[in-house]
């Protein structure tokens, strides 16, 4: 048994440390061209054409223009469009993209992998040698609502024009959720391998267990909000202990204290300096994955799980209210009422609303998806080692569904 369990933990630290290496392209810039003849602007060999866009500090993995063919003659052409970039007068990176290959389907990639600093202008030029005059056209863009001459800048020879080219950046990343796969993974392997270290020292081991949970799942903002993780790990450990005080479980407790701290109306108070305004619906705040700081600024994510497990709890405190258990239910009485009077303050127009009462109403919801989790986690026995780790297995998977939309809600929250 303890041989399984080494080779088990072994294992668990081995595929964690392979999921660390994994990298992936991110679009982080797209500017579709406008249709119609009159948006093209055909590549002549003694002009340049530039771009300039900014940074946030992004690894360039592969930038793309809207080039299309004019001329019957670029398919059967061996001539290049070359496409450069470029921070202040520095080059610092070029490639060339086959005439022959360009195509009308979407934009011509080249890749670049090239590091930038954040808030770095860049300036993509795009040129072509005598042989490719002619053949192929800038696809551009009217500027509109959605974007302004104060954001973007293209020019001919230097000189400023009315539109913009059609172009897309993608950027090099380390995915969160694989970051936080990796994590949890070798967490696990390591927590196997010293069980009888684990087993008498379980209060402490839980407390780090959750102090490095609320690393992974900081992760995505120790770049850009680094008080994010002080504020996390100190409500996750206090949650947790109010919920083991009152007679939750360990595992119980842990989701509870999930359900809580991990929601997103954290992270969005962060990125909306806690300024979001407006009345939300239920669905809106609570179980769509689209948290982002313009239309969810009060949004507290729990997902379809927290709030089943949620629905489930507060059915138990009902039945023990019609049984008569009232000394039992006395605290959870307490959060039932404290949960109308949050609910009817955040999602209900009235004087009184005010949509930071969504952090009680997803501290309500923790507190009975918890009482849920306590009650199955009993009902199926604490001793049963095999219930026990199919339990932890589904928190793992909870914990990562909290994770991957917190990391999205900081990608996309913030406009990158």
């Amino acid at each position: 048994m303890q041989l399984l369990r080494y080779s088990a933990g072994a294992i668990c630290i081995l595929l964690g440390g392979l999921v660390f290496f994994v990298h992936t392209d991110r679009q982080f810039i797209n500017l579709t061209p406008g249709e119609g003849a009159g948006l093209l602007q055909t590549i002549r060999s003694e002009e340049v054409y530039e771009q300039t866009f900014q940074t946030r500090g992004q690894t360039i993995s592969k930038i793309g223009a809207y080039l299309v063919p004019v001329n019957a003659n670029a398919k059967t052409s061996q001539a290049v469009i070359t496409i450069s970039l470029f921070a202040g007068a520095d080059q610092i990176a070029t490639a060339d993209i086959p005439v022959s290959l360009i195509n009308n389907s979407g934009p011509s990639f080249v890749r670049l992998d090239v590091p930038s600093n954040k808030n770095e202008d860049i300036t993509l030029r795009i040129s072509a040698l005598p042989d490719a005059h002619g053949l192929i056209a800038l696809q551009k863009r009217q500027f509109d609502e959605t974007f302004s001459q104060q954001t973007i800048l293209f020019t001919i020879d230097g000189e400023k024009q009315d539109y913009a080219i059609g172009y897309t950046v993608y950027e090099n990343i380390w995915p969160p959720f694989v970051q936080q796969l990796g994590g949890i993974l070798v967490c696990a392997g390591l927590v196997l391998v010293m069980w009888n270290l684990v087993q008498q020292a379980r209060n402490m081991t839980s407390i780090l267990l959750l102090l490095y949970i609320a690393l992974l799942y900081a992760a995505p903002s120790l770049k850009t909000y680094p008080s994010f993780f002080p504020a996390v790990a100190i409500l996750i450990v206090a949650f947790w202990a109010v919920l083991r005080i009152s007679g939750r479980t360990t595992i119980a407790a842990t989701f509870g204290a999930f359900v809580f701290v991990c929601s997103t109306w954290l992270p969005l108070y962060f990125i909306t300096n806690g300024t979001a305004e407006g009345i939300l619906s239920v669905r809106d705040a609570l179980i769509d994955p689209n948290q982002i700081s313009v239309s969810h600024g009060g949004g507290g994510y729990v997902g379809i799980s927290g709030a089943l497990f949620a629905v489930v709890g507060i059915c138990i405190w009902i039945y023990r209210l019609a049984t008569r258990k009232l000394v039992v239910t006395q605290l959870d009485s307490a959060v039932a009422f404290l949960f109308v009077v949050s609910f009817y303050i955040t999602f209900i127009p009235s004087p009184i609303h005010h949509y930071k009462a969504i952090i009680l109403v997803v501290g309500c919801i923790a507190w009975f998806a918890s009482l849920s989790f306590d009650s199955m986690q009993r009902f199926l026995g604490l001793r049963d080692m095999f219930v026990q780790t199919l339990l932890v297995l589904l928190l793992a998977i909870f914990l990562l569904d909290f994770m991957n939309i917190t990391a999205r809600t900081f990608a996309y929250g913030i406009g990158i």
